[in-house]
């Protein structure tokens, strides 16, 4: 009895040494089945090149619209603000263009011949001859008479501003200031001025002005060539029935204006004429 007890009990230690064992190898091989598969992923892995991946396209940037050029001012011709570009380039028309000169002419009226000089520097003004003169400087106006020794005084300050801004605005823009309208062109001998002896017929360019007709007036302006350059003016005023005329043929002209051409003369021994208004 006691050996059969004995057997039974060596039996179960075999048995239980040997579900032991078992456990303990299946669980080994279970953590080498899951290092082997975990090394073929990671051998796939790296056998496997990596996909490309493509560079996203840099996106072009939207083209900025093209600025428009500013359109070129169209060319002023220098004459346009005197309303005479339709006259040939010359240097008489140069100096004139300009507003800044001196000259000096001959004035024919009927058979009475006057020297003149007239001076001009924007809205500053002198003209005189032997009997008279007239100066109109920064909006002041003095007129002399020479034969009987009187003068004017008027001041006119706000429309000397007023008439140099105009001037450089119609220069700048090439408007018409004086209202001058070219009527076309002919060949004639110079009237009045052929009366001593010049017969020679000269090529002419002639202006009018419109507004001065509404006023019931006309006026002309014949400009004549010589040798490439204006040397006389004849102008025609009516005035209903009156008519005034006379031409002025040129000597000299200028845009060195001497200093002292427009200061105001010593008038000791001038009488001051005062108007009954005052």
């Amino acid at each position: 009895m006691r050996r059969r007890i004995a057997f039974l009990t060596a039996l179960l230690l075999v048995v239980s040494l040997m579900v032991s064992a078992c456990g303990s190898s299946s669980g080994t091989e279970t953590e080498n089945t899951k290092e082997t598969a975990e090394e073929a992923v990671q051998e796939d892995a790296a056998e496997e090149p990596a996909e490309e991946t493509e560079p996203a396209e840099a996106e072009t940037p939207a083209e900025a619209p093209e600025e428009e050029e500013p359109e070129e001012a169209a060319e002023v011709h220098p004459y346009a603000w005197l309303g005479m570009e339709d006259m040939p380039e010359c240097p008489y028309m140069d100096i004139l263009a300009t507003y800044h000169y001196i000259q000096v002419y001959d004035t024919y009226v009927m058979s009475f011949v006057t020297e003149e000089t007239y001076a001009v520097d924007g809205a500053n003004t002198y003209k005189g001859n032997e009997n008279s003169r007239v100066y109109s400087v920064d909006g002041k106006v003095l007129s002399i008479s020479e034969n009987s020794k009187i003068y004017m005084e008027q001041d006119m300050g706000s429309l000397a501003d007023s008439a140099n801004k105009s001037i450089e605005m119609s220069k700048e823009r090439g408007e018409n200031m004086f209202g001058r309208r070219f009527t076309g062109t002919g060949t004639e001998a110079v009237p009045i001025y052929s009366d001593g002896g010049d017969t020679a017929e000269y090529e002419y360019y002639e202006f009018d002005y419109p507004d001065v007709e509404s006023t019931g007036s006309t006026m002309i302006e014949r400009y004549y060539m010589k040798d490439g350059d204006v040397f006389a003016v004849y102008t025609k005023t009516t005035m209903g029935e009156a008519e005034a005329a006379h031409t002025d043929v040129i000597e000299s002209m200028s845009g060195d204006i001497p200093e002292v051409t427009f200061d105001f003369p010593d008038l000791s021994g001038y009488e001051k004429y005062e108007s009954s208004d005052n």
